[in-house]
């Protein structure tokens, strides 16, 4: 395994994190200077960012938080119908899903035609979540070749109507890798073939598959390329962080994200913790819940002690 399973769920849940803060507010004021996130080299605004109070809710981000809570809390989840909504931001409940349900395709597909049910999602979000999922679970498993990975998708949607304007944009995303097509190519091509209810979807695996070992880069084409950017950044870095896990995440956008004058920033944002740490503290709750750890190891608040996991119920209390 080159990553431990750790790093993964934590690359996953602080890269969406990132994406989604840089999407929403990537042209602002903040009080974190620009330079830490290396925005600039990027052709973006030299001023810094800022995180509005007033920011849009919830976002992509409060969707994986209620979700990766309510498995941790239950051991399943539990999807109020309050909560529920069409939106492309209610497809953030596919992350904890996917990482809770990695090893298992079968059952990730019945959690996630479940949420699909609950949320009464149409048949774009459904397959969205449903593409979305794949990809993660192939990326746990070590399993993902960016150069397959929609061509598999595509097959992995086939019991489902085929020819949805999602998977036509999904093998369109295809054409365009393989003939390294630029991003504003792809944008211009992907936008004139399908409705804008699946295009950040789309957009953000071309993102991530253009440079799949790149996270900086993903995340930061991502962020340029939508007219939903945080949604597009969101999903570009939940990918790129469980493919490249929280290694491959800059160490200076972390030390920035951590910093504490970020409380109000993150809650504005929409993911319902207060600091980079706080959301690497929920993943490894995550993973423990999904390893059949014991409650002891899960009420620990011990920092710095590094856990043996293993499949679920297979640790058990003694």
């Amino acid at each position: 395994m080159q990553y431990s399973l750790q790093s993964r769920f934590q690359g996953a849940f602080l890269g969406a994190a990132l994406g989604e803060i840089l999407g929403l507010h990537g042209t602002s004021q903040l009080r974190v200077p620009l330079s830490m996130l290396q925005l600039g080299s990027a052709g973006g605004d030299s001023r810094g960012l800022t995180i509005e109070a007033n920011s849009l809710l919830p976002g992509w981000g409060n969707f994986a938080c209620y979700g990766c809570k309510s498995l941790i809390d239950r051991g399943h989840l539990q999807l109020d119908r309050s909560r529920a909504g069409n939106a492309v931001e209610s497809t953030g409940i596919t992350l904890p899903v996917a990482l809770f349900c990695h090893e298992d395709e079968k059952k990730l597909r019945q959690q996630l035609h479940q949420v699909a049910a609950i949320c009464q999602f149409p048949i774009e979000l459904k397959q969205s979540i449903l593409a979305i999922g794949y990809c993660l679970s192939q990326a746990l498993k070590e399993t993902l070749d960016p150069s397959t990975l929609i061509p598999q998708i595509v097959t992995y949607l086939q019991p489902d109507p085929a020819s949805t304007d999602l998977q036509q944009q999904l093998l369109q995303v295809q054409v365009l890798l393989e003939c390294r097509a630029g991003i504003e190519t792809a944008k211009r091509q992907l936008r004139a073939i399908a409705p804008k209810s699946s295009i950040p979807i789309a957009l953000a695996f071309y993102c991530f598959l253009s440079t799949p070992e790149d996270f900086r880069l993903s995340v930061l084409r991502a962020v340029r390329i939508a007219k939903q950017p945080q949604v597009t950044a969101a999903l570009t870095g939940a990918m790129s962080g469980v493919y490249n896990s929280l290694a491959g995440i800059p160490a200076e956008w972390r030390i920035a994200l951590n910093r504490p004058n970020l409380e109000t920033s993150w809650r504005a944002s929409g993911w319902d913790v207060t600091s980079a740490s706080e959301i690497l503290q929920l993943a490894t709750r995550l993973l423990m819940t999904w390893s059949g750890a014991s409650d002891s190891v899960l009420n620990s608040t011990e920092l710095g002690v590094v856990y043996a996991v293993a499949a679920p119920e297979i640790i058990r209390p003694r």
